[in-house]
């Protein structure tokens, strides 16, 4: 490639070809990607095109009904993640704002639905992982069978909350109700994360179920030896 990744996207094209983009550029992730190149699968080689407008890393890509790529989420250099997306289209070579998610995700998985929908799931950020999940909506083909028009555009796709009804968790701020996890994001200036102390915690409470079972087995307590 032109540009070192890890993090990153690759799409296939309705050409043929490849559309890499973002990622990480080394290990601390500073400076995150917004270059994109395509991969020439006749020629065998990369050439660069249009950058992304918003550096993304551990997003999701995917290539939509009318034959555009959408980009979603993911985080920047700062472990701040977006819940922006865009759309680039192939024939200009152009990225276009498409519609927000309902939180800022990175990390997460996503999967193109039978009906040309993309479901996007969970994932998590700078404050807290998410359970919900939302679709975004089927694009319908363009009217010239599929060949991008200079209109990059997403049309009528917009997303859609499928959280289930009895969990309360489908709103559109993902808030800070859920600890975090040790998942790679990580809020600038925080030593340690949620996800330690829970497990510090978790084993402080095992450690006293087993001395109080110790003493209901012996009728008194158990002292170490000096």
């Amino acid at each position: 490639m032109r540009v070192p990744r890890a993090g990153h996207t690759a799409t296939t094209l309705a050409s043929g070809g490849v559309l890499v983009a973002g990622g990480c550029a080394t290990a601390p992730c500073n400076p995150t990607n917004t270059s994109a190149e395509l991969w020439d699968p006749v020629a065998h080689r990369f050439t660069m095109t249009s950058p992304m407008t918003v550096p993304r890393h551990d997003f999701r890509a995917a290539r939509l009904a009318n034959d555009t790529v959408i980009v979603m989420g993911g985080c920047g250099p700062t472990a701040a993640c977006t819940r922006t997306t865009e759309v680039f289209d192939e024939l200009t070579g152009q990225w276009s704002l498409g519609p927000d998610m309902s939180a800022e995700r990175g990390f997460f998985a996503g999967a193109t639905m039978p009906d040309g929908r993309e479901i996007i799931i969970g994932g998590c950020n700078s404050d807290t992982c998410i359970p919900w999940t939302e679709l975004l909506s089927r694009v319908q083909p363009r009217p010239d069978a599929g060949h991008p028009t200079s209109d990059a555009s997403v049309g009528d796709a917009a997303p859609q909350e499928a959280g289930l009804p009895d969990t309360g968790h489908a709103t559109t701020d993902a808030g800070t109700a859920y600890i975090r996890p040790a998942c790679g994001c990580r809020t600038p200036g925080r030593r340690g994360s949620h996800g330690t102390w829970l497990l510090v915690a978790l084993a402080v409470v095992a450690s006293a179920r087993r001395r109080r079972s110790e003493r209901s087995q012996t009728g008194c307590r158990r002292w170490p030896s000096a």
